[in-house]
């Protein structure tokens, strides 16, 4: 188990949690704890991070009694809200200065790098620094990039009321240099159909659907997951659709098996795209030299498989899931339940 696993760095050894007290850099002269008597909040969660120096990837349950663990035995408070929520929000701030990495429940801190003018640059009021660009600076929020910043924010997380991502979302683009919609009164519709789009994506699930008699609205509240929770791997291969051509999705047995011991859901998958049988153009592209046979889980009929394949593979790399380094430019970090999610929501937007 990756929470059960243990390293050793320079000055000391690391223990069950994967991170020890001692873990924390200190210096000679050090001032006392500064958030003595305070709640645990996503800023001061996200100090706390910056001073671990590299540990291995730890679940995310490691990594909240790592810290209510530190600051608490500090003279800190408990916090006051979800702390998963909090830890995972912190562990992003940390991620956005390149001293973390990790996919939806696991993360890892990166070696220390310009310390102190990380630490300084830290917003108390947001958690972010001022000197990260933005990749949506200037730009006015849409669906597209409300849809971005819910996944960031809320992914994992406890249900949250839709009124409350609307705010978070709206406070988030701007106090990061993004601009508003080009009318404020469009703010609701751009939450809801990001929220529609990312339920389409099986990325959401609606908790529940009220009426607030205070303003006279419906309401609901949304949990919001890392990638498709509902889809069996068992069901594939699977062919969807209709049409002369095909785009196809293929992998190797050790890829998947690979991800599946690392508890990932997701694994190198091959996409493309041929006007004749899929069979015959993965036995063209497989090298024989390859002690297994590839699985050709899924299969889309179409009378435009270019297209077809280039708007699925353009949604990946969005989400960037397109692995740089493979040989050719067609594999990605996915699954065939992913693509199929993929698949349905451009069919179901397509003219």
């Amino acid at each position: 188990m990756k929470n059960k696993h243990t390293f050793t760095n320079n000055e000391h050894s690391v223990g069950i949690q994967g991170v020890s007290d001692q873990s924390i850099h200190t210096r000679k002269g050090d001032k006392p704890y500064e958030y003595i008597g305070k709640p645990l909040t996503q800023e001061i969660a996200a100090k706390i991070l910056f001073k671990w120096k590299e540990t291995p990837e730890l679940h995310i349950s490691a990594w909240v009694e790592n810290v209510k663990n530190y600051h608490i035995s500090r003279g800190g408070l408990p916090a006051g809200g979800n702390l998963e929520q909090i830890l995972r929000a912190a562990m992003y701030s940390v991620y956005r200065f390149g001293r973390a990495e990790g996919a939806g429940q696991w993360w890892a801190i990166r070696l220390r790098q310009k310390e102190e003018a990380l630490e300084t640059s830290i917003d108390q009021s947001t958690g972010t620094s001022t000197d990260m660009i933005y990749k949506h600076q200037g730009k006015i929020l849409t669906r597209e990039i409300a849809s971005e910043i819910i996944v960031e924010i809320y992914t994992g997380g406890s249900p949250v009321n839709r009124k409350t991502i609307q705010e978070t979302v709206f406070r988030y683009h701007k106090r990061r240099g993004g601009l508003p919609p080009k009318d404020e009164k469009d703010l609701p519709s751009i939450i809801r159909r990001a929220l529609s789009h990312l339920r389409r994506c099986r990325c959401a699930t609606k908790m529940d659907h009220s009426w607030n008699e205070m303003d006279h609205s419906w309401n609901s509240s949304w949990q919001i997951h890392e990638e498709d929770v509902h889809y069996d791997e068992r069901d594939y291969p699977k062919i969807l659709g209709k049409g002369s051509e095909s785009v196809y999705l293929y992998y190797y047995p050790t890829f998947k098996q690979e991800a599946k011991a690392n508890s990932q859901r997701f694994w190198k998958c091959k996409i493309g795209s041929t006007k004749r049988e899929v069979s015959d153009r993965v036995e063209e592209q497989v090298k024989t030299a390859f002690p297994e046979h590839p699985i050709a889980a899924l299969t889309i009929k179409t009378d435009e498989a270019l297209k077809l394949e280039r708007k699925i593979q353009g949604v990946l790399r969005i989400l960037d899931k397109h692995i740089a380094d493979a040989p050719g430019t067609e594999w990605f970090c996915t699954s065939p339940s992913q693509v199929e999610s993929i698949y349905e929501f451009i069919s179901s937007h397509s003219s």
